[in-house]
């Protein structure tokens, strides 16, 4: 008792041993609270019980549920088991889930239209009611342009992401609350 030493956790700290413990932190940071848990006794233990609970998981198969419930779920959400995404899902999907990529398309786009406008310009003399009618074609498709941004960005917020992603999130939780309502209920009769 003379030498024990108090170790406290912070919330921080507890959030990131749980995210190492499911393997959700990267290599550094899993270093890092590698050597925090190797001094303080409590942030082992916060890791270790997490990490049993993250293994019990992983070695769950798809099989020890019963296929009535698993049929269930798949009948009620609506999607048929063994059916396959499409190619314009699945990019619809990488374009919403992955920015980074769509960045990179954009930019790969951008320096292929700025490569292609620089290289080999002819040098034409434009006059000046060429000039001042490209520069009012130009207003007009920028304000064209935007109108068709705002009109999509308000559709998707109004209209897309509440009816279409809110409402089959909301469905499934349902699902899911209504099968374990009920294996509640098969467990108490």
């Amino acid at each position: 008792m003379k030498n024990m030493k108090y170790y406290n956790v912070s919330e921080n700290l507890s959030n990131d041993l749980i995210n190492s413990a499911y393997g959700d932190v990267s290599f550094m940071k899993k270093f890092r609270l590698h050597l925090i848990r190797k001094i303080n006794p409590l942030a082992d233990k916060i890791y270790q019980e997490h990490k049993k609970i993250a293994d019990e998981i992983k070695t769950k198969r798809k099989d020890t549920c019963p296929p009535q419930i698993v049929n269930s779920v798949f009948s009620q959400v609506g999607i048929t088991p063994g059916s396959k995404h499409n190619f314009r899902e699945d990019l619809y999907s990488i374009f919403l889930f992955k920015p980074v990529y769509t960045f990179a398309v954009v930019l790969l786009l951008i320096g292929g239209l700025l490569f292609s406008v620089f290289q080999d310009t002819p040098k034409v003399k434009y006059t000046n009611a060429e000039i001042e009618l490209a520069d009012r074609q130009a207003k007009e498709t920028l304000l064209l342009v935007s109108a068709i941004f705002n009109k999509t960005s308000s559709t998707l917020t109004n209209d897309i992401l509440p009816e279409q992603v809110t409402k089959r999130i909301n469905t499934g939780v349902n699902v899911i609350e209504d099968l374990f309502k009920e294996n509640k209920n098969e467990n108490i009769n």
